[in-house]
Order: structure tokens, then C-alpha cells, then sequence
């Protein structure tokens, strides 16, 4: 989505060696493929994983294509030319699959090479979920020198370096706005630096945007077994992951310590004698200014399988134009 677009289920996955224009009957030209999960079982199945099991799951249909092509050339017999030719659409539909995402996986790995996106993330990441100024601050100055880096993706770390230490002492922002325009960043995108922090600074925000930190992130990474720290590119989860499972949990529907005006509900709607401790059995998220790919993911792992969040279904809804 980010490396590449999608404009009606299309991808252009080479944009200099495009040909001028579709080709004649509408399909898509070489320099195209086609990402619909209603037609492409292994885009469905994956359209949600991340980079590690992406690659994974890709080498794994490559050898199932293999296995089946090696049957396919070992033909001895009249009753096995018949089995080929009668498997031989799907044979063909299997090695046309095959071949398009192994090019799209090879375009998104060099343009991840290309600009050191796996290092970016990790920054990403760490920021999101840990409060060590010092280290980040000399990460992110790294990263800003590095010529492989691009300013777009270097604006974004800063972004999220003006958001997590708005009140640190050591905030660097002045030398890290400098910085980025030496980049080549345009100066009214490093305006946003400013901006961000004008409209969703601490002041502003009305719940919290990063995890506490110390003792209480130890404990609960032990008790959940470190389940969610065991990649480093997958770490944060947004906030509303935690809304979801509270919503769907056993406690109220109003969290702890938290307002029914941040958090309203209409109580005529809720079963008899059911009051704040009604589980909906359907949530309709409904997001004004703009939704993130990680929150779909979760929307989606919430969906799937439904006996883990007590049979309630969510669906997200951004509304266009914002």
C-alpha cells in the first residue's frame, strides 16, 4: 500500500518501466498485477501478515508449486495425461499466482532495501513502546545522515520522537527540524513537527498514546509470556486494540477510570436489567481523520476466530474525505 498504491485492486510494481496505458481488453500490463482476495487465495490469506511471515508463506506456496510441477513432468501413463490436462487450468492459475506475487515480494524487498526501511521500523517501533531518550535520540541522528534513508520516512520518526518526548528536557526538535532540512525535506513538511504537537500534544490528547513504562510494561509482559514482544518490527499495538477488548470483556463496558463521555453508549438499546455491564454483540468503529493499516490489522485479528472476543464482530468505517 505505502511502497507501491493500489488504485482499483492494481498495483504498479515498477512505475519507470511502465508501458503507456492499460493494454486493449482492460487487463493489467506487465508492469501490473492484480491484489483482489475474492480472486487470489494467497492475497487473501496474507493480505494482513507482516514482512517475516509474508516472505515465509511466500516460499511455502513456492514449494508447493514445485512439488505439484515435478508431478506434472514425471507423466508415464494414458490415465495420468488425462489427471494433467483435467488439473491443468488450475496448474496454470497456480504458476500465474506463483510468479506474481514472487515479483511483487522481490519490488517490495528491494525498495525496503532501497530506503533501510527494516532499520526505520525498528526505530519506529521502539519509540512507540519505550521511553530511552539517549538511545533513540542517536538512532534517529543516524538514520537522518544516512543517505539511503528517505526524508519522508525520516520526517515520520521525528514526528513520533516530537510526540514521545514533547516533555523531555533533552528534546532535541530545533537540531532535528535543521536536520530534516537538510534532507530535502520541504519546509512546510517540517512545519508538521510543530503542528503535530499544536493538535495532538499531551495537552490535547484525552486518553493516552504510549504505554506506561518501567515496572507495570515488565510485569505485563511477563504475564502475558511476552507473546507480543517476540518481533521487534510488531511490537506496538494501538490503542484500539485495548479499547476492543475491553468493550468485549467480562468488566464493563465503560473501562476503569474512564468517563461516559469519552466512552457513551445508548442504554435503552441494552438488555433488560443489563445496564454498563452490556457486551454488543456488534461494533461499528467509526474513525474521523484518518485510520492506520496496524488498527485493520487488528480490527481483523479481533474478527478472527470469533471465540476470542465472546462473539462480538467489529467493523471500521472511515468516513471520505478526512
Amino acid at each position: 500500500h505505502e511502497l507501491f498504491g493500489i488504485t482499483n485492486n492494481r498495483v504498479v510494481i515498477n512505475a519507470s518501466k511502465k508501458k503507456a496505458g492499460p493494454s486493449s481488453d482492460g487487463e493489467a500490463s506487465d508492469n501490473e498485477v492484480v491484489l483482489s482476495g475474492e480472486q487470489d487465495l494467497f492475497f487473501e490469506k496474507n493480505m494482513f501478515s507482516n514482512w517475516g511471515d509474508l516472505c515465509l508463506r511466500l516460499k511455502q506456496f513456492v514449494d508447493e508449486f514445485k512439488a505439484k510441477s515435478d508431478q506434472t513432468s514425471n507423466i508415464q501413463s494414458i490415465e495420468e495425461m488425462k489427471n494433467f490436462m483435467r488439473d491443468y487450468p488450475k496448474f496454470r492459475e497456480m504458476s500465474g499466482n506463483v510468479s506474481k506475487h514472487v515479483n511483487l515480494v522481490g519490488e517490495m524487498s528491494e525498495r525496503i532495501n532501497e530506503r533501510d526501511l527494516l532499520n526505520v521500523s525498528v526505530l519506529e517501533q521502539e519509540m512507540a513502546c519505550y521511553d530511552e531518550h539517549s538511545k533513540h535520540y542517536e538512532k534517529l541522528v543516524v538514520l537522518l545522515q544516512n543517505p539511503k534513508t528517505k526524508g519522508m520516512d525520516c520526517l515520520r520518526l521525528v514526528l513520533l520522537y516530537a510526540l514521545r518526548y514533547e516533555g523531555n528536557k533533552a528534546n532535541a526538535l530545533p537540531e532535528l527540524k535543521k536536520m530534516l532540512q537538510a534532507k530535502g525535506v520541504p519546509p512546510e513538511k517540517v512545519l508538521l513537527v510543530d503542528t503535530i504537537i499544536k493538535y495532538g500534544g499531551t495537552k490535547e490528547r484525552q486518553s493516552a498514546l504510549f504505554q506506561r513504562e518501567g515496572i507495570t510494561r515488565v510485569m505485563t509482559n511477563i504475564a502475558r509470556g511476552f507473546k507480543d514482544v517476540n518481533n521487534v518490527y510488531t511490537q506496538h499495538e494501538p490503542p484500539m486494540k485495548n479499547i476492543l477488548e475491553k468493550i468485549t470483556s467480562s468488566s464493563s463496558i465503560i473501562p476503569k477510570n474512564r468517563s461516559t463521555d469519552q466512552f457513551p453508549f445508548v442504554s435503552e438499546f441494552a438488555p433488560p436489567h443489563g445496564g454498563s455491564q452490556w457486551k454488543p454483540k456488534e461494533v461499528i468503529i467509526f474513525v474521523v481523520g484518518g485510520a492506520t493499516y496496524e488498527e485493520a490489522l487488528f480490527v481483523n485479528a479481533f474478527n478472527e476466530p470469533p471465540s476470542s472476543n465472546t462473539g462480538a464482530n467489529a467493523t471500521k468505517d472511515v468516513p471520505k474525505g478526512k
